[in-house]
């Protein structure tokens, strides 16, 4: 707003909800409304195209967004200016991997309290940011956490011997 622009007008928002990242039930009415939205900024603009920004696991949405029907390069190319993406969480992150295995902490909310595994793993969008293979992030045989017990890498958890073995581990 300080650099000039208007809210509502030519700097607008789609917020989500990333506990339910990757549901078609969910990602299907959103896509809808971020296509409208996007039309409407370019009409409300002069029929410019317009700047898409993202952060975290925002980016793995606008990217499936963007693969996603009617979103053709036709569309693109007469919508869309620039996608930029802040700190993008396409290839996962290792720091949810000691959240999966403790548990997620709720401080100030329920002390000593904290999420379990099976609530997390029920949040399509928090498996949705485990570690993945194939995007040149990633070495497969990388360390990815460290346990008293055991080292994992991604090939654990590819082949879910991670998940087997976090089953048994001294946290449970």
């Amino acid at each position: 707003v300080k650099l000039g622009y208007t809210r509502g007008h030519d700097l607008r928002f789609a917020t989500y909800d990333w506990r339910k990242y990757g549901q078609d039930c969910w990602l299907t009415p959103f896509f809808k409304r971020l296509m409208r939205l996007v039309v409407e900024t370019s009409e409300n603009n002069g029929n410019r195209r317009v700047v898409l920004a993202c952060h975290s696991m925002g980016c793995s949405l606008l990217l499936n967004f963007f693969n996603s029907a009617p979103i053709d390069v036709a569309w693109k190319a007469r919508y869309v200016e620039r996608f930029l993406a802040v700190a993008p969480a396409i290839s996962g992150s290792t720091h949810v991997l000691p959240r999966f295995i403790q548990g997620l902490p709720l401080p100030g909310l329920v002390p000593g309290v904290s999420l379990t595994r099976q609530l997390l793993t029920s949040m399509p969008g928090f498996m949705s940011l485990f570690p993945v293979k194939g995007r040149g992030v990633w070495d497969f045989e990388e360390v990815v956490i460290q346990t008293p017990w055991k080292n994992f890498t991604l090939a654990a958890i590819e082949d879910g011997s991670f998940f087997t073995d976090v089953e048994g581990s001294p946290y449970d």
